[in-house]
């Protein structure tokens, strides 16, 4: 307001440190303040004696009233000073502006001072003739005296006349508002259809439940009533929140306690098919709505086409958009209209690899600070099955940016201990596949021919290791160990500087001891020297002359064991470790079963040429299949129990290992008894 009382030619800033500084302003000529400057500049020194007035008046607000030094007397008497200077000021000003100001901080001293009757009066009879309600200086006015009404059924009456006016303390004038008074009570107070709509309104906008019936009802009484676009307003956020919140996410919506016993994905998918219901009873609504007699038509149509959208009336929705020309919507409505245009546009697109339209792109690019309106872009391109470019627009979100988001699978995918994501890498772990994220790999080699190109690799193109380690682990996972050395030899050796990796032998280190001299000379490993090191072992013992199968072999079942939940390398099969076990990737049989380092030390088994070597194979398998068994359990117990029981297992373990303690006895003794021991069985091989 004071921006447009000096015809927008002072800056905000400066404005805002006047009126909210708790510091000392100058309002002499010397001043640097730009507000204080112009004042002095226009010779309006009826303005800078109301500032520093205002600033006076500010001083004695119960705020600064000091809890430890109480001194009422000084206060009340600044306070009756001031409002004398106000009262004296109000009746000599002829500014308009000023005069309506003066009579805010006259309200203000009244209701410091208690003189709750005198703020009545002086409303009712004076003020309220003079001004009309509706500007801001009003409306706060109005709040003054609504405050102070004894009369509950008409202070809920004084409430509604206000709700429905744009202020900025509509949710204070809440706080005195009755919602147990009957709303029939109120409706009698009103005199006029306007009145009468508002009243209607402000019982509605507590209620959380849909409320059509209310909407319908404002519309017979008062079609242009700004009242009935604002409840229309919320119905719409609240339906885009039951159903677009559960459908992408697979989460309950914001708005809705979680009533179901179990809040399964698929009763929460059954509550979004009810409320798309409702969506179409309040599409059928608007569709017979006059749109001569509301105040908005553009508005009415803007959310006619949202309704088709989201009751999947995608083509309907765009036809609508059609009727709509941008060049009759401005400021939000038209940044609507792209939006819905965009969503609908895509929702309605065929094929799983699908090709964005180029109006599309470009919307999607003037947008990419809306974190929500991308979020919802690649969750319907996911629906196509496009899960590549769903990825890559995903990867523009950043976690800082979007309030810490969380979203399920679809398809039932976990990542890590957790059944929801919350960033573009965590969902490209669990949900796609090796080819999917090769895709993505491949592209970081390939120059961007289009702006929207370079716009979904402009944060990827940036974590050229993370994908290729991704996509080296995702080769791991299905044992593709050649395309997985490819991958992980694009990834730099600094990668890994700060990360777990290698502090033990993947080959030689390992459960209960080392097996080799050389187990701490590991500087030069990383993942691709490992894998080749691995193809070069599974390469020799297919050799069947091959004297030395039986060692390599086991160093072939250590890598994977070591690779698995249990070991040292599980950075091998895993972005991160976590201590549970609810996850569904591919390879969880191997990753917690050991199953691939089972397989390879019976394989060593099969070739012992002495008992000690022999009894090392046996206590690995044991210690494996009891890993096993353990991992089984759990799992079995998740699944009755849901995915974070966390009892006791009962796995006897003793079972395991009696054929070790049967066929070797000795050699059991030695094995649990020493860590050293490992070694020299191994060498013995």
């Amino acid at each position: 307001m004071w921006s447009a009382y000096c015809k927008h030619k002072v800056d905000y800033a400066s404005i805002r440190e006047v009126l909210e500084s708790d510091e000392v302003i100058s309002f002499k000529t010397t001043t640097k303040n730009a507000f204080i400057k112009y004042l002095h500049k226009v010779g309006d020194a009826a303005a800078l004696s109301y500032l520093q007035f205002a600033k006076e008046v500010e001083l004695c607000s119960p705020g600064f009233e000091d809890v430890w030094e109480n001194n009422p007397e000084v206060t009340i008497y600044n306070r009756q000073r001031l409002l004398k200077l106000a009262q004296n000021r109000v009746t000599t000003t002829d500014n308009v502006t000023l005069k309506k100001r003066y009579y805010f901080q006259i309200f203000r001293l009244l209701q410091y001072l208690g003189e709750n009757e005198k703020i009545i009066s002086l409303y009712d009879e004076v003020y309220s003739k003079t001004y009309k309600t509706g500007d801001l200086l009003s409306n706060w006015i109005f709040y003054y005296r609504l405050s102070v009404e004894p009369d509950q059924e008409k202070q809920n009456f004084l409430v509604s006349k206000l709700f429905g006016l744009p202020t900025d303390n509509r949710f204070q004038f809440l706080n005195f508002f009755q919602k147990d008074i009957a709303m029939e009570k109120i409706l009698r107070l009103a005199k006029t259809s306007q009145e009468r709509a508002k009243v209607i309104a402000l019982y509605t906008s507590v209620n959380q439940e849909f409320n059509l019936d209310s909407i319908k009802q404002i519309y017979r009484i008062c079609p242009s009533s700004l009242s009935l676009e604002f409840l229309l307003i919320r119905e719409i956020n609240k339906l885009e929140d039951w159903i677009l919140v559960p459908t992408y996410t697979l989460f309950m919506p914001t708005s809705r306690d979680d009533y179901w016993e179990n809040s399964t994905n698929s009763r929460i998918l059954d509550r979004v098919k009810v409320d798309r219901k409702r969506a179409k009873e309040l599409l059928n609504f608007v569709c017979a709505v006059d749109l001569n007699k509301v105040n908005n038509p553009s508005l009415w149509q803007l959310t006619k086409a949202y309704l088709e959208f989201l009751t999947k009336e995608n083509h309907k929705s765009l036809e609508t958009l059609k009727q709509i020309p941008l060049s009759k919507v401005n400021g939000d409505f038209k940044s609507l209209h792209l939006k819905i245009y965009t969503l609908a546009t895509v929702a309605n697109l065929k094929g799983k690899k699908i090709e964005l339209p180029s109006d599309i792109q470009q919307i999607i690019m003037n947008h990419e600070t809306d974190k929500n309106f991308l979020f919802a872009i690649a969750k319907e391109i996911e629906f196509l099955g496009d899960n590549v470019t769903a990825a890559l627009i995903l990867s523009n979100i950043t976690s800082s940016e979007f309030g810490g988001v969380f979203w399920k699978s679809i398809s039932g995918k976990r990542t890590l201990a957790d059944d929801y994501y919350s960033s573009w890498y965590e969902y490209v772990d669990a949900e796609l596949s090796a080819e999917e994220c090769g895709a993505i790999a491949k592209e970081l080699f390939t120059p961007k021919k289009t702006k929207f190109q370079k716009w979904m690799f402009n944060q990827v193109k940036n974590q050229k290791n993370r994908v290729f380690d991704l996509l080296g682990i995702k080769f791991m996972r299905i044992d593709d160990i050649a395309n997985a050395q490819k991958a992980f030899q694009n990834v730099d050796n600094e990668h890994y500087t700060n990360a777990p990796m290698f502090n033990k032998h993947p080959f030689l280190d390992g459960y209960l001891g080392k097996i080799g001299e050389n187990s701490n000379q590991i500087t030069s490993y990383n993942k691709s020297k490992a894998l080749k090191e691995l193809l070069r072992l599974k390469k020799s013992v297919a050799e069947t002359k091959n004297p030395n199968r039986a060692k390599e072999y086991f160093l072939i079942a250590n890598f994977y064991f070591n690779t698995s939940y249990y070991g040292n390398s599980w950075m091998f099969n895993r972005i991160y470790r976590s201590v549970n076990l609810d996850e569904n990737y591919l390879d969880e049989n191997n990753y917690y079963g050991c199953e691939r380092a089972i397989f390879y030390f019976e394989k060593a088994l099969q070739h012992a040429r002495n008992k000690n070597f022999a009894a090392l194979c046996e206590l690995r398998i044991a210690t494996c299949k009891l890993n096993k068994a353990t991992y089984l359990f759990d799992k079995q117990q998740s699944l009755r129990f849901g995915p974070y029981y966390s009892d006791t297992p009962e796995v006897n373990s003793a079972v395991f290992f009696d054929r070790l303690k049967k066929r070797y006895p000795s050699q059991y003794f030695e094995l649990t008894s020493s860590c050293e021991i490992a070694a020299r069985y191994f060498k013995a091989g």
